[in-house]
């Protein structure tokens, strides 16, 4: 059996930002650690944000969290037979290009094997720009166990399906595509004692509603890829298009252990599309009330419509329910078309109706600046936004447009000039998730930056102002909460004034 290192870098943060996400739990990772110690192999698990989440420092241009990558080099067990890299996210390329650099020079004679998003969307840049050895593309679970077997027994990487590797030529070889891995229950759950779990519950790094009253939270997928191809998202490059769900006994089983081996009773799941068939969510909400889990549970990476009506919106409530977010992007029916959002949306505002009648804590998405928008859509996105404020949805984002590599509009930008591949444009996203998009990452040419700008201020000013209108009392709860450690800090609204307060979560510090 071999011994292999699983490592997560810094993460990239945009302090102060309106839209932006924490690091949280690196689900993927864990579910990879659990993967190889089934099969026998002993994991080093080195998570930099776990092991350093109060630490913010500012490199470069950009700030990050968690340990630097000299200190994670020091880390590694110097028996190692293979290094393991993960990046999700392309804005955190370049401290990890930084980090296999630095690995490839204290472990000169170790395969360094990339992985995540970012690996699979831009595997050339990976192998053209650091010495990785391999690229795992896609969902790794399966390939992880092939390439530990080809990487420790020299067998040919050719037989290896879904993965991209330097031949001895220097030329970059890609195997055929692996499918997707269809029997998910048999997947092993992720080995989370490999991770300091409590350490991101206190830096409150947790998607979702955060609970200051309950143990920390655990992330959760129930289900596995998505059957919509919207052109902003790389969920087809990652995932192809097949939609795969657990059995909802079996998740609710896993639940139920996190229960009861560490206590947690929160629950975020991160998955891309997690209802989209009414009767799975129902046999779901049914079997956490029939057990008397007494469990918070969240959406808030956003959820389609089409299966939530007022029976499933009373279940969600009566299953705990506390946390859910729509995504319909944009309101004009013209560029949720262009963009293959297939939202209709007089069933969404349905939706939307039920959720909030039950009690839920609703949440929207949008997005302003796709390429192909002009003035009048993004006027339509107001009255969204007005309207769902009126209907009683308590949160609302939005976001200035960014192309993410492995997207299909992204493909399209980087043919026609319009984005490249350099770290000032991978790194773009940390940068445009304030009210004011920089000039230089504007995509859209039917308005300037500054016309966006306004609108995304506007698409706030809407929103909450007619929540102020339509809940009052909810809308000064919200406001006093800036100045205190409000239970449920999840406001847009709350983390803008904070920023403008001084009050930011983060503390930063120069560093070379």
């Amino acid at each position: 059996m071999a011994k292999i290192s699983l490592i997560r870098s810094a993460e990239g943060i945009s302090p102060g930002a309106l839209t932006a996400t924490v690091p949280t739990l690196p689900l993927g990772l864990a579910y990879l650690a659990a993967m190889a110690r089934s099969a026998g192999h002993e994991v080093q698990v080195i998570d930099a944000v776990g092991l350093a989440v109060d630490r913010v420092y500012a490199r470069g241009p950009v700030h990050w969290v968690g340990l630097d990558y000299p200190e994670i080099v020091e880390r590694v067990d110097p028996d190692t037979e293979i290094l393991g890299v993960s990046n999700m996210f392309s804005h955190n390329w370049p401290m990890v290009r930084d980090l296999i650099r630095a690995l490839r020079a204290a472990f000169p004679d170790t395969p360094i094997v990339a992985g995540g998003e970012h690996t699979s969307s831009l595997p050339e840049l990976v192998m053209r720009d650091s010495p990785t050895d391999v690229c795992a593309l896609g969902e790794a679970e399966e390939t992880l166990l092939e390439l530990i077997e080809a990487l420790t027994a020299d067998k040919p990487l050719e037989q290896v399906r879904g993965i991209a590797f330097r031949a001895p030529d220097g030329t970059l070889q890609r195997t055929e595509r692996r499918d997707r891995i269809r029997a998910v229950d048999e997947i092993p759950w992720p080995a989370w004692e490999l991770f300091d779990v409590e350490a991101y519950k206190r830096a409150h790094l947790t998607s979702g509603l955060q609970v200051d009253s309950e143990p920390a939270s655990i992330p959760m997928l129930a289900t596995r890829g998505c059957p919509y191809q919207c052109t902003f998202c790389t969920s087809p490059q990652m995932w192809t298009t097949a939609y795969i769900a657990r059995e909802p006994a079996k998740v609710v089983d896993e639940i139920q252990h996190y229960v009861e081996t560490y206590g947690v009773t929160n629950f975020p799941f991160q998955d891309l599309t997690a209802i989209i068939k009414k009767e799975w969510i129902k046999e779901f909400c049914e079997e956490l009330v029939e057990r008397g889990l007494e469990i918070h549970w969240q959406l808030p990476s956003g959820t389609r419509s089409e299966a939530i009506d007022a029976e499933v919106a009373g279940l969600l409530r009566e299953s705990g329910m506390a946390h859910m977010a729509y995504a319909p992007e944009a309101g004009s029916l013209r560029i949720r078309k262009l963009v293959k959002k297939r939202v209709v949306a007089e069933r969404f505002y349905e939706s939307v109706r039920a959720a909030v009648g039950a009690g839920l804590h609703v949440q929207t998405f949008f997005v302003m600046g796709f390429p192909e928008e002009d003035t009048s859509d993004l006027r339509k996105t107001l009255r969204m936004l007005a309207r769902l404020a009126w209907m009683g949805v308590e949160d609302a984002a939005v976001s200035h447009y960014m192309p993410y590599p492995g997207s299909e509009m992204y493909d399209r930008l980087l043919e026609a000039g319009k984005v490249d591949q350099s770290d000032r444009w991978l790194l773009a996203p940390l940068h445009t998730h304030g009210l004011r998009i920089p000039d230089e990452f504007q995509v859209n040419e039917n308005f300037s930056a500054l016309t966006q700008s306004i609108y995304a201020l506007l698409g706030f000013a809407v929103f909450y102002g007619v929540s102020a209108i339509r809940k009052p009392g909810f809308f000064l709860k919200s406001l006093v909460g800036i100045f205190t450690r409000p239970e449920h800090d999840v406001s847009r609204l709350q983390r803008a004034l904070k920023g403008f307060l001084g009050t930011k979560r983060f503390i930063v510090s120069e560093r070379e």
